[in-house]
């Protein structure tokens, strides 16, 4: 769904990476502009920030992005199996 259409709650999770490629900022300032700002949303491969696969992405610039989503966010993180605390989950406490 495009962000300007999401009404109800949800959970995104945000993946969508190749090497010299990361649309990770514009979807996090596309959520921005979203009615809801309220959805849960996973960020994965975190033990990348800062690196060139990335784009050089680092976790301030995805930090001031969530926070500008919501500034109640809370921003936590959960083991895979490729490392430790390697998704970022951003959530408004309940």
């Amino acid at each position: 769904a495009l962000a300007t259409e999401m009404h109800e709650h949800c959970t995104i999770y945000l993946d969508a990476h190749i090497k010299g490629s990361n649309p990770l900022l514009d979807e996090l300032r596309a959520l921005r502009r979203a009615p809801r700002n309220d959805h849960i949303i996973l960020i994965d491969d975190v033990r990348m920030f800062g690196t060139p696969d990335w784009c050089g992405i680092t976790f301030a610039q995805a930090h001031a992005l969530l926070l500008a989503i919501n500034p109640l966010y809370q921003l936590s993180y959960e083991d895979t199996f490729n490392a430790p605390g390697d998704v970022l989950v951003a959530q408004v406490p309940q």
